[in-house]
């Protein structure tokens, strides 16, 4: 059984390492802007981490107002 594991998770990660933008590293913040986030995409999966609440602030800031035309 775990033979099977290692070579499909070795085959899959191969195989990713062929296709370009497979591996992609995006910022968001949530809707409220209070928290920022990083997520790191394998494929169609990402993991989510943390980011300093100090850099949300920041990053996340509300607008003081939105522009015409937007809810």
């Amino acid at each position: 059984m775990t033979r099977l594991a290692i070579v499909l998770l070795a085959s899959v990660l191969s195989a990713c390492t062929t296709v370009k933008g497979q591996f992609e590293n995006r910022v968001s913040c949530t809707l409220g802007g209070q928290r920022l986030m990083t997520t790191s995409f394998y494929g169609p999966f990402g993991l989510t981490s943390k980011i300093a609440p100090e850099d949300g602030d920041v990053i996340c800031k509300k607008p003081d107002t939105l522009p015409q035309g937007r809810l």
